[in-house]
């Protein structure tokens, strides 16, 4: 049987997973899943791809807010801005979108804490964002790259790491879900997926960049691997892919251990 065997959430694109044994699904993803973004002072994304050291802040969610950590600095709680707070417009990747400004001492804090001008904003229920060309119109995303879930597959890590010198964990590639009980590349083939009762449309894989380089427990950056060795073999559309994203098309919990139930394989042209 295949099943879950992990689940994590980045509550701020670019920090480090949360993982839990529970997550809803909602309409733009894993509750909490990338609704907080920092942004630079043309309000565009600040993420490991621009500071690596991102990789070891880490994001907790609490009641009615988020507390922020990194080593060094005393952690920081801030309240989920008011919904009278200023907004700004961000561009993330394709698009647009309304976002609430999370305030000053929380840009103060990332400012010092990255050595750069930032602020951090939030996603409300007011702000909107439409799913990458994939999608159907209404498709919801969170601050996500494209789409609001990513699926990975560890018969094909373990395949990938098979022709590396050194093995790379599953988190250099930052799935919100990872299934076993595959072969491997299983997932090149998917349209759908129900995954404890909750059903997914599987509608793209996931161009790789240069994330899957940096070490998640450090920061560091440890050169060309996994993304040279990947190039070699998984380039598809020209893109380098590893995972395939998922947008919901029911709500509810998805668990660890839940079975995993993949439907309407695709034919690859």
């Amino acid at each position: 049987m295949a099943s879950v065997t992990n689940l994590n959430i980045y509550p701020v694109k670019g920090v480090s997973a949360v993982p839990q044994e529970a997550f809803l699904v909602q309409s733009r993803g894993l509750e909490h899943d990338r609704r907080y973004l920092i942004v630079d002072a043309e309000n565009t994304p600040v993420t490991q791809r621009q500071l690596s050291i991102l990789a070891t802040m880490t994001a907790q969610v609490k009641q009615a807010g988020l507390t922020l950590g990194l080593g060094g600095m005393e952690s920081l709680a801030i309240d989920v801005p008011h919904a009278n707070a200023p907004r700004r417009i961000v561009s993330v990747w394709y698009n647009e979108t309304d976002a609430v400004d999370c305030g000053d001492e929380a840009a103060a804090w990332l400012s010092q804490a990255l050595g750069e001008q930032v602020r951090l904003t939030y996603m409300d229920k007011r702000a909107s964002r439409q799913a990458y060309k994939e999608s159907n119109p209404g498709d919801e995303v969170s601050f996500a790259d494209t789409y609001p879930v990513m699926v990975a597959n560890e018969a094909s890590l373990a395949d990938l790491n098979a022709k590396l010198e050194s093995p790379v964990p599953m988190n250099r590639f930052r799935p919100n879900i990872v299934v076993k009980g595959f072969e491997a590349w299983d997932e090149d083939n998917w349209t759908s997926l129900v995954i404890g009762g909750v059903r997914f449309r599987a509608v793209a894989d996931c161009g790789r960049c240069l994330v899957t380089t940096i070490d998640q427990a450090t920061g560091e950056k440890t050169g060309s691997e996994p993304l040279r060795t990947l190039a070699t073999f998984r380039t598809i559309d020209q893109k380098v892919v590893f995972g395939r994203y998922l947008i919901p098309e029911t709500y509810g919990e998805i668990r660890v251990g839940d079975e995993v139930t993949a439907t309407s394989p695709r034919v690859n042209a």
